[in-house]
């Protein structure tokens, strides 16, 4: 007798007709398969847990196809970028040992500083580019994007009010007793942001960090004239966050 898994969903219909009605399909950094079992590593501010996750399996010819969604958002305040590796059983997935199967997730590469695949290295590495934008939020079923924001899904604008390549700068700093890390944008990126928010007050813009979600701002009034700061880190993650951001600045 088969025994009940939490987490687990066994599809009747098509993988691709179940994953359009989850917001929450995430790309993954990897899989790895072994004796135990199935290893999926994907992206973490550092509170990722398995029971956040659902596995679904479709059987089906010619082989198993599986589909990791998140259930809840890891809403852990780190800058630093980070990853989980989340196992599950032949059992849980309900396949035989070493099975053949397809992962029905988007592969992407992980940016954690030092990753490579699965293995870890021994060397200190060199300071890793984190691409940062800011982008406008829109009502859900309004926006052509939709992410997984701290607080569930959120649709925003296809074109960043602040684009990678327009940031110009950023440092770790104090202000008021708090962490931040201050941010420094291109003249053009800078009167866009301020002009949008003037005209959007009431409304919120998402900050992201290498494709997530990392800040939602409510807007009450006009942003950006002078950059942007960003609170709520400790020091040594501000500085971390910082550094990458740098890295990247035109």
């Amino acid at each position: 007798m088969k025994l009940p898994i939490a987490g687990l969903v066994l599809l009747a219909m098509p993988l691709a007709a179940f994953a359009d009605t989850i917001p929450a399909i995430e790309p993954v950094y990897g899989v790895t398969t072994s004796k135990a079992g199935v290893t999926v590593r994907l992206a973490s501010n550092g509170c990722t847990k398995k029971g956040d996750l659902t596995v679904a399996v479709a059987n089906r010819p010619p082989r198993p196809l599986i589909l990791v969604t998140r259930k809840r958002p890891d809403t852990c305040q780190s800058f630093a970028a980070g990853h989980a590796d989340i196992a599950w059983t032949w059992a849980e997935v309900q396949l035989q040992p070493g099975q053949p199967f397809s992962l029905g997730n988007p592969l992407t590469a992980d940016p954690s500083p030092g990753a490579d695949g699965f293995a870890a290295s021994g060397a200190a590495p060199a300071t890793s580019c984190r691409k940062l934008e800011v982008v406008a939020v829109v009502p859900n079923g309004q926006g052509p994007i939709r992410l997984l924001g701290p607080q569930g899904p959120i649709d925003i604008e296809a074109q960043p009010l602040v684009a990678p390549a327009e940031v110009t700068g950023a440092e770790a700093g104090v202000d008021g007793g708090e962490n931040v890390v201050r941010l420094n944008f291109a003249p053009q990126a800078a009167a866009r942001l301020q002009a949008w928010t003037a005209a959007h007050v009431g409304g919120r813009v998402a900050i992201l960090l290498d494709g997530r979600v990392i800040r939602l701002a409510d807007v009450g009034g006009p942003l950006g004239s002078h950059g942007l700061q960003i609170g709520g880190s400790d020091r040594q993650n501000s500085v971390s966050m910082a550094a990458g951001i740098a890295a990247c600045a035109t």
